[in-house]
């Protein structure tokens, strides 16, 4: 019991936490060696890199490590797991763009999700009506990112408490809409300070969190 979810208290497991580890691992990859700083989640874009690797740090280990309490959800946290997901389904994306060209397993990204998808035995409700089906190879390619990425959105959804994040700098002195449990029920949803650590702990965080996103032993 490590992240409060609408569905109760979880931590991720199985191919659940797989999916989750590679797509952190990815997402800190691209901030630290390709220096990226566009996201489609504006208040995670906002932060400094420094504090977008240390959430996504606070956020694997709520979410892949067994701890006795739960992290008081904020809107800079649950950014930081949206966030997580939108670029999982870039990789994606960018899998199924270059899958002929593709070194390693042309399939790495899907089999991932079709894994996780699978053991949660969740339901999509995808449309699969023939007469939506083309002919055409683009719009082929466009329905198939479309179904990939409503498999995104519900695995985040299992996650996310809602979207309140995507108004944080619109009503920075608003409380939630959804009431989260009362242990993390304040107005600090919208206002609490994000970690912003010196450059000089950075080497450390960088390495607890390779740590934590390439070992199969999670303490």
């Amino acid at each position: 019991m490590t992240w409060n979810t609408q569905a109760g208290q979880r931590i991720l497991v199985g191919a659940e936490a797989t999916l989750f580890r590679e797509m952190v691992d990815d997402l800190h990859e691209q901030i630290r060696h390709i220096d990226r700083d566009d996201f489609p989640i504006r208040l995670f874009e906002n932060l400094t890199p420094n504090s977008q690797i240390a959430l996504m740090l606070q956020v694997a280990q709520a979410l892949l490590c067994e701890t006795e309490t739960c992290p008081t959800l904020t809107a800079e946290n649950e950014a930081t797991v949206a966030t997580i997901f939108e670029v999982g389904l870039e990789s994606l994306s960018v899998e199924m763009d270059s899958e002929e060209d593709f070194k390693g397993d042309p399939f790495f990204w899907r089999r991932l999700v079709r894994n996780a998808y699978a053991e949660l035995q969740l339901e999509d409700d995808l449309d699969d009506d023939p007469e939506d089906i083309t002919d055409d190879p683009a719009d082929r390619k466009r329905r198939e990112l479309d179904e990939w990425g409503l498999k995104f959105e519900i695995l985040s959804d299992q996650i996310l408490w809602d979207a309140d994040f995507l108004d944080g700098d619109l009503f920075l002195d608003s409380p939630p809409r959804m009431p989260r449990p009362l242990s993390d029920e304040s107005e600090g949803y919208y206002t609490t300070i994000p970690p912003d650590p010196l450059d000089s702990e950075m080497d450390d965080i960088h390495a607890r969190l390779n740590a934590l996103c390439r070992s199969v032993d999670l303490k």
